[in-house]
């Protein structure tokens, strides 16, 4: 599924505005006060020719200087439980090849800065400087430093920071705290501790960058939102996305009872009823607890379809007695 967090990573920070406030967290901020950030531009990946292809979910800028000339600014998003060891040599492959490309029409070379965004479950333990990848003595490299090429990577490592200390603001905030928690679960009681956020990328980015978002909390998620939150979500959206809304709750209600059944789990099958009634109607009176404990599966099929549309906990469950 490393698809799924490439995609929410590159729907977000694609935007120019987030990985500018991004960018404002992690850059020194020496050189951020010299750039001009709030025109950062997107450069498109075809700009660059067959020679290096970067990834899809890499993503390139420029921003101009207060006194002339450009910088580029390159995210990219590293996700593997083990990162490369070799971004480093990565980016300056990167770098050399905008110094080739731009050569032609500059006497002096862009700065191109490399944020590398760390998700994987553990912290960041591979080499952030080119130095570490050569073979030589310490010593030997420690007398030559300053005559061999260098790069240092700005990793911002998701594991290893506290959820108060990620940078950005609004829908790129949001992703990043997702993008941290997504190994652990329960990534639905993250989004309603943080609507703020969800707001600010409504406002910000529309109904299209919003459904995308939920798109990534349904596929890594093996429960449905609590009602409170689906409701919340819901009077957010314009009606027909309220109802693919629905539709994303209904599958995925579906496929936990298809689970339970492929398992032959009868109780987790109950569990999942349990949980789903109990945020739609409160604590469960003793004769619905029977009751679903003797349902078979077609009858957990059909609470499970029809419970977010019950008037009362007694008409959904008395309706086949």
């Amino acid at each position: 599924m490393s698809s799924d967090h490439d995609h929410l990573f590159k729907l977000v920070f694609s935007h120019p505005a987030e990985a500018a406030a991004l960018a404002r967290g992690v850059m020194p901020p020496e050189a951020v006060e010299l750039l001009r950030l709030d025109a950062l531009a997107p450069l498109s990946a075809e700009s660059i020719d067959d020679a290096l292809r970067v990834s899809l979910s890499d993503l390139l800028f420029t921003a101009p200087w207060l006194d002339g000339g450009y910088a580029q600014l390159m995210l990219l998003f590293e996700h593997q439980s083990s990162p490369d060891a070799e971004l480093p040599l990565r980016a300056l492959e990167y770098t050399l090849r905008v110094w080739h490309l731009t050569r032609a029409e500059r006497q002096r070379l862009p700065v191109v800065f490399t944020v590398v965004i760390h998700h994987g479950p553990r912290p960041w333990s591979v080499p952030r400087r080119l130095s570490e990848l050569y073979d030589a003595p310490s010593a030997a490299l420690e007398a030559m430093g300053p005559m061999l090429p260098e790069l240092k990577l700005c990793v911002l490592d998701l594991a290893a920071l506290d959820d108060a200390e990620l940078p950005g603001q609004g829908g790129g905030r949001l992703a990043l705290l997702l993008l941290r928690h997504a190994h652990e679960g329960k990534l639905w009681d993250l989004l309603g501790a943080h609507m703020p956020l969800w707001r600010s990328l409504l406002a910000e980015h529309g109904e299209h960058d919003a459904m995308g978002l939920l798109q990534y909390l349904w596929r890594r998620s093996d429960s449905a939102p609590p009602q409170a939150l689906r409701a919340a979500i819901q009077a957010s959206l314009s009606p027909p996305n309220q109802e693919v809304f629905m539709g994303y709750a209904d599958q995925l209600i579906q496929q936990g009872v298809e689970i339970g059944e492929r398992r032959g789990e009868h109780n987790g099958r109950v569990a999942l009823a349990v949980e789903l009634l109990t945020d739609r109607f409160g604590p469960l009176p003793s004769w619905a607890f029977e009751h679903l404990q003797g349902a078979d599966n077609d009858e957990l099929r059909r609470v499970l379809r029809e419970h977010l549309g019950a008037p009362s906990l007694a008409s959904l469950l008395e309706r086949s007695s």
